[in-house]
């Protein structure tokens, strides 16, 4: 189990640079690099909650 939670953190972190390109050049959006940043650093933060929590939870039935 130890590496799937260390797979799944590292794919969190990789994704954050990735999403934080995608919403700065989305031209409806318009989102300052900052912005950007905070947004994709709060998304993976919730999402990485809700797969460990999942996780953890699964592990204990």
């Amino acid at each position: 189990m130890g590496n799937h939670r260390l797979g799944i953190g590292v794919w969190l972190v990789w994704l954050v640079p990735y999403v934080c390109g995608m919403l700065m050049r989305i031209p409806a959006l318009r989102l300052d690099s900052n912005v950007a940043f905070a947004s994709a650093i709060g998304t993976f933060v919730v999402a990485g909650l809700l797969i460990f929590g999942a996780e953890a939870k699964r592990l204990r039935r």
